[in-house]
């Protein structure tokens, strides 16, 4: 094994093992990706929730690759899948890079603090995935460029209540507040991304995150070491904990739209009707609302 791939191998084992990750509530395919992918990479976990496959939908990509791992784990039963070796080469090249590059950025993505350095990271080991395969690093990191809004200005302050980002690296982004802000960016030029880049590197309008969220700024002025008895910074430290993240809520929003449409009409003009009645009935009746209250901008 190479001293990359063994590096990617334990720095994921070693993450999804981390207590603290163990004990969040994991919704089931969640939990079912992290238990295959602990197997993926040679280590048996002491529970498997195997689940049967759900649907595959272009908005639900960890779909696929729970499919795929399934097929890897069970491809020497030849009575049920028949691969050629071609097949069999190309799944073990996708398990691979989703066991190793995947599972842990898609994890960390749930959880606000952990997002802007999971991304950074993605980053760093897409790089470095270039010794074992050339084309997907270098698919991969097409991709990311098209998704590196945590690494925004703004957004990566959230790292600095991250539990897995170093004490120095907070340092790096407090030093980073007091660069002069450039255009806002809502995703970051991942061309910047580099096995030398730091989250400090990204930084600059982080103030403004803490002013939309209500937090305390007062606990910057201490050593990031010191931050964890500061109050400011542990109110700070819940309210990014109870951030919801959009990516999971807008990936089967997407899938539960597309599904109920074409239950509903298959005719292009009908459904762009309909996402209008659905506009102005959401202007007409606020997402807070009681039900006479309903009734009542109906029947108006």
């Amino acid at each position: 094994m190479k001293p990359a791939e063994k590096e990617l191998r334990e720095t994921t084992v070693a993450f999804l093992n981390d207590p603290k990750v163990k004990d969040l509530q994991l919704r089931d395919d969640y939990q079912e990706l992290v238990e295959l992918t602990l197997l993926v990479l040679g280590q048996t976990p002491q529970e498997i929730h195997w689940r049967a496959s759900g649907a595959i939908h272009h908005a639900r990509w960890m779909a696929k690759l729970l499919y795929a791992i399934k097929i890897y784990l069970f491809r020497g039963q030849t009575d049920v899948f028949k691969l050629t070796k071609e097949e069999e080469t190309a799944i073990e090249h996708f398990v691979h890079f989703g066991a190793m590059l995947y599972t842990m950025p898609w994890k960390k993505a749930t959880m606000a603090a952990e997002a802007p350095g999971g991304d950074l990271q993605m980053g760093k080991d897409l790089e470095k995935y270039q010794v074992f395969d050339q084309q997907i690093s270098v698919a991969g990191r097409k991709v990311l460029e098209q998704h590196s809004w945590y690494l925004s200005d703004e957004l990566v302050g959230l790292a600095l209540f991250s539990d897995h980002v170093s004490v120095e690296e907070k340092a790096k982004i407090v030093t980073g507040l007091s660069k002069e802000p450039g255009d806002r960016n809502v995703r970051e030029n991942a061309t910047r991304i580099s096995s030398q880049a730091s989250l400090g590197d990204f930084a600059s309008r982080t103030m403004e995150l803490f002013s939309r969220l209500q937090i305390p700024d007062t606990f910057l002025a201490q050593q990031p070491q010191d931050w964890c008895h500061d109050e400011a910074y542990q109110r700070g430290r819940e309210r990014i904990k109870a951030l919801r993240v959009v990516n999971d809520a807008a990936e089967r929003g997407v899938k539960l739209f597309e599904e109920y449409n074409q239950i509903i009409t298959r005719d292009e003009e009908e459904k762009q009707l309909l996402l209008q009645v659905v506009e102005a009935n959401r202007k007409a009746i606020p997402t807070e609302t009681t039900k006479k209250a309903a009734v009542a901008a109906v029947s108006d």
